[in-house]
């Protein structure tokens, strides 16, 4: 069992475009950082804004969970890579949302909105990333 306690924006190079510029979005995990003497977990995850040019804007979020199942734990403090993997899908299940509403709420003052779709994030973990790819206007 765990508890999701807060996300926050790490990083933003944003900036206004007549245009919707993306071709491409990248969604990923950059990493955890697991605090033994608290049990408090930190996942980072990137939304990337792929356009044309090879423009690229990142956003980099942190969110933050507690520990409190011994299993799930036990997996971090042995450093158990194919079970954390596992957990990771999990809390980023919970995390998504989170970041989606994010990513809507900063692009939305400008013309080019993103607006994530909801995403299967079985797939999302430390090793695979989900690429989305704008569908062209033909």
């Amino acid at each position: 069992m765990f508890t999701y306690l807060d996300f926050k924006l790490e990083k933003l190079e944003y900036e206004l475009s007549e245009v919707h510029p993306y071709e491409e979005i990248v969604i990923g995990v950059t990493g955890y950082d697991y605090r033994r003497k608290n049990r408090l977990l930190s996942v980072g995850i990137q939304i990337l804004l792929c356009g044309k040019h090879d423009k690229e804007v990142p956003m980099e979020f942190t969110s933050i969970f507690s520990l409190q199942d011994e299993g799930l734990i036990r997996d971090f403090e042995e450093d158990d890579i194919d079970a954390i993997n596992s957990h990771i899908k999990r809390f980023m299940a919970v995390a998504f949302p989170y970041v989606r509403e994010a990513v809507q709420t900063i692009t939305s003052y400008t013309i080019s909105e993103v607006k994530l779709p909801i995403i299967d994030c079985s797939r999302l973990d430390l090793d695979h990333d989900i690429v989305l790819e704008r569908k062209s206007d033909s």
